[in-house]
């Protein structure tokens, strides 16, 4: 019988020892036989052993004999999972063959556990090898073998009685006493709050493992990203002719099992955390984890602790039941703190819109090519693309900092636009802005959300041309109840003849500058800015348009990052 083969029929058996609930009646000989195989198997183990084989035949065994025997059962679960994960890093194993293809190699002690290493190989390519695994062969061996052996181990887990504890004896605690307390002598008790502390880090696991199941990945293949491999990368592009349905919603069901499995984590987490926060003094100076005094350096630092962890609970308990309930969640306390946050760092989410499902790349993948840099860009050639879904993500995100987040924020973070047929109208640069009225699009919306600001609407810019000017209109004035001492405001072209900028300053008030001779013509008062950007002569051309802050006093603090525009000119 192979290893495997052995492996197999003991997740079996732990199945079945798992689910047999009743008792059974054995004799204290038997009961004490059961015992010691257990207290064998977990000193060998903690020791640093590797021979799972044995150790799985000894718990099996102790199984069999005490069908009681959480801790058989337990450490059986254990066991197996470590089995199967050494099975998988064997030559054979199916890990280390996905591993191989990818140019990795074992440095350590092949198939052992504790020796186990990696080392890229160099196989004189770029940063992947050609036969690197795809994105969905991960996803397959995820699904198909880590998950149903994790799956049995919680089931283990979720099975073990509030009263259970195990006492390891200092002198086979092993390597395990060595890293929590090395060079002291104690007994190390595990308990019913370590195992639902386990419980909640496992159960977490599988969410992820669910949420990698919720979106198409298209069978990705890293290597096709490579620069190494690929003269001129276009990532975007690689994407939108490669991948088609890269992103897109795969199942929406998956997002429910994850939102499912998510509440069990933390119902095991809040079993923890009453168990260990009810222990008794000894119980906390032999626990494997504690919430009590002897985790910190002082008494006040337990307390500390303990406030944020119960403010935690407070929070986050309530949240996970709304997952189930179409209602907005808002987030205004500080948890290290316990004091209301200001309105500009309050959150409003609908965690219920989100686990009904948003098609990420229906929804978001917007490219626009950029004729300066010749590739493709996050972007649109319209801000009207930018939708109200997109922008709070499907009702997702309801407010930012009290606002609804708009088109802005999404160009703040994220796309730019490209403007290929701009009005064509001459404007007076004389301040009144009627003529903007007509003849001139919308290139940068006012965020909204996204700026830690009392008053964050930097205003819109609207642009238009004629044969040798780009005209801007920045629709509201800066300064000076935006600008404070060390702040900067710039509006930036890139054009075929050199740079050229606007840029307002706390203490040098509005200058304009060029590389290419032609200094910007502009008039700023308590309307905004206009500005007219000479060009010079030119055909078809493209110009980059850029709005840049940079702020941070004692008064205002935000920091836009530029987005670009794209604007034909001539």
């Amino acid at each position: 019988m192979t290893k495997r083969t052995t492996v197999a029929a003991l997740v079996a058996c732990l199945t079945v020892a798992s689910a047999c609930h009743k008792s059974s009646s054995i004799s204290a000989e038997q009961r004490v036989r059961s015992d010691n195989l257990t207290a064998a198997a977990v000193t060998s183990l903690l020791s640093g052993t590797e021979d799972f084989a044995a150790l799985q035949g000894q718990l099996v065994e102790a199984a069999a004999i005490n069908r009681d025997s959480v801790s058989a059962k337990l450490f059986l679960g254990v066991v197996t999972l470590l089995a199967k994960v050494q099975d998988e890093i064997q030559a054979d194993g199916q890990l280390n063959q996905l591993l191989q293809r990818a140019g990795l190699v074992q440095t350590g002690t092949p198939g052992s556990l504790w020796t186990f290493g990696l080392q890229a190989e160099n196989h004189g390519q770029g940063a992947f090898k050609d036969t690197t695994p795809t994105l969905g062969e991960l996803q397959a061996w995820v699904h198909g073998t880590v998950r149903p052996a994790l799956a049995n181990l919680l089931a283990v887990l979720d099975a073990v009685p509030t009263n259970w504890e195990y006492v390891i004896p200092a002198a086979n605690g092993g390597l395990l006493l060595q890293i929590l307390a090395p060079g002291q002598q104690f007994d190390l008790r595990l308990d019913y709050g370590d195992v639902q502390l386990a419980a909640a880090c496992g159960h977490g696991l599988q969410v992820l493992f669910d949420l990698l199941r919720v979106v198409n990945w298209d069978n990705l293949a890293p290597n096709a990203f490579d620069p190494a491999d690929h003269a001129n990368l276009d990532v975007l592009e690689v994407i939108r002719t490669t991948y088609p349905n890269l992103g897109r919603l795969a199942n929406v069901g998956d997002l429910l099992v994850a939102r499912d499995r998510l509440k069990k984590a933390w119902q095991a987490y809040e079993k923890a955390s009453a168990h260990l926060r009810g222990e008794n003094a000894q119980q906390q100076a032999q626990g494997l984890v504690t919430l009590g005094r002897s985790t910190f350096a002082s008494q006040q630092q337990a307390e500390q602790f303990l406030a944020v962890e119960a403010r935690m609970r407070a929070l986050v308990g309530p949240t996970i039941d709304k997952f189930w309930q179409d209602v907005i969640v808002r987030f205004d306390t500080d948890l290290l703190t316990g004091d209301a946050l200001p309105l500009a760092d309050q959150v409003e989410i609908n965690f219920f819109r989100f686990f009904q499902g948003l098609d990420l790349r229906e929804t978001y993948f917007k490219t626009v090519l950029d004729p300066i840099g010749n590739k493709r860009e996050l972007g649109v050639g319209s801000l009207a693309e930018l939708t109200p879904t997109m922008a709070t993500f499907g009702d997702v995100l309801v407010r930012v900092g009290g606002a609804t987040p708009g088109a802005g924020d999404l160009q703040e973070l994220v796309y730019g636009l490209r403007i290929d047929a701009p009005p064509q109208s001459t404007k007076t640069i004389d301040g009144s802005f009627a003529d903007w009225a007509t003849g001139s699009v919308q290139a940068l919306a006012p965020p909204t959300a996204w700026i830690t600001h009392p008053s964050p609407d930097l205003g819109s810019l609207l642009v238009a041309v004629d044969a040798d000017n780009l005209y801007v209109w920045q629709n509201r004035d800066l300064l000076p109840s935006l600008i404070g001492l060390g702040d900067t405001f710039e509006i930036l072209i890139l054009g075929p003849s050199g740079e050229a900028g606007v840029q307002y300053d706390s203490s040098l008030g509005v200058t304009g500058w060029s590389s290419y001779g032609a200094t910007p013509v502009f008039v700023a008062n308590a309307q905004g800015l206009e500005i007219r950007f000479p060009l010079g002569p030119g055909s078809g051309q493209f110009v980059r348009l850029e709005r840049q802050v940079h702020a941070d006093n004692t008064v205002y603090v935000f920091d836009a990052d530029s987005q670009p525009v794209f604007v034909k000119v001539h």
